[in-house]
C-alpha cells in the first residue's frame, strides 16, 4: 500500500489496505496511509480499532498526526493529550507528544517578516533522541536548514530531504514527511519551528 502511495496509485493503495483489514505494525502505519489518502474518518476509525486492541500509544500518536496533517488541530491536540494521559505508554511516545504540543501554536503564528538575520538552533524529540537543527535566515527568508546533531539509526533520507523542503516552501507548515520516517521528519520540522520562534522572541 505504501508503494502504491509513492507511485500515486491511491485507489490501489486503498483497496489493498481494505484487503489487509488489520494493522499489526508498531507505528500504526495504516492510519498514516489513510490520512495521506485524504480519508481522515477512516484513519481515525482504524486508530480507534488499534487502540481497542491494546496499543493505545501508537494508535493515538498516529491519530494525532493524521489530524494534524489534515489541519484538524483541535483534535490533534486531544489525541496528543491522550498519549500523555496514558500510564502505560513508552517514554518516546510521551516525549514526542509533548514536543509536538509545544510547537503546534508556533506553526500558526510564525511570521518570517519578524525574524532577524542570523542562524538559530533548537531541538525536538526524534525516534531515538533529540534532533538539533540550525536554521539560517537572511532578508526575512529561510536560506538554509541543517541537521546539526542526531542519534537516529535509520531513515537517513529524511535528514537530507526535509530541510530543503522547508527552504523551498519558506514555511514549516504543510510539509510532506518522508514515508516511513514520520517521527524523524516531524522532529526536524518541529525543531525548525522552535528555532524560528526563538529567534522571533529574542531578536
Amino acid at each position: 500500500a505504501e508503494c502504491y502511495m509513492k507511485l500515486g496509485c491511491k485507489t490501489a493503495a486503498a483497496q489493498l489496505l481494505n484487503k489487509v483489514g488489520r494493522d499489526d505494525t508498531a507505528t500504526a502505519m495504516s492510519v498514516k496511509l489513510w490520512s495521506e489518502l485524504g480519508d481522515l474518518k477512516t484513519a481515525l476509525a482504524w486508530a480507534e480499532d488499534i487502540a481497542d486492541d491494546g496499543r493505545e500509544s501508537p494508535a493515538y500518536i498516529a491519530a494525532a498526526d493524521a489530524c494534524r496533517r489534515a489541519g484538524d488541530i483541535p483534535n490533534a491536540v486531544l489525541y496528543y493529550k491522550k498519549v500523555l494521559a496514558l500510564s502505560n505508554n513508552n517514554n518516546r511516545d510521551r516525549k514526542r507528544a509533548q514536543a509536538t504540543l509545544d510547537v503546534i501554536n508556533l506553526f500558526d503564528n510564525l511570521d518570517l517578516s519578524k525574524i532577524p538575520d542570523g542562524t538559530f538552533k533548537a531541538e525536538s524529540q526524534g525516534y531515538v533522541g533529540p534532533i538539533e537543527v540550525a536554521v539560517t535566515v537572511a532578508a526575512h527568508r529561510i536560506t538554509n536548514v541543517e541537521v546539526t546533531h542526531h542519534k537516529e539509526k535509520q531513515f537517513y533520507s529524511s535528514l537530507v530531504e526535509v530541510p530543503p523542503q522547508i527552504v523551498a516552501k519558506q514555511a514549516v507548515k504543510g510539509l510532506d514527511t518522508t514515508t516511513g520516517a514520520t517521527i524523524t521528519s516531524e522532529a526536524i520540522i518541529n525543531a525548525s519551528a522552535k528555532a524560528l520562534a526563538g529567534a522571533k522572541q529574542n531578536p
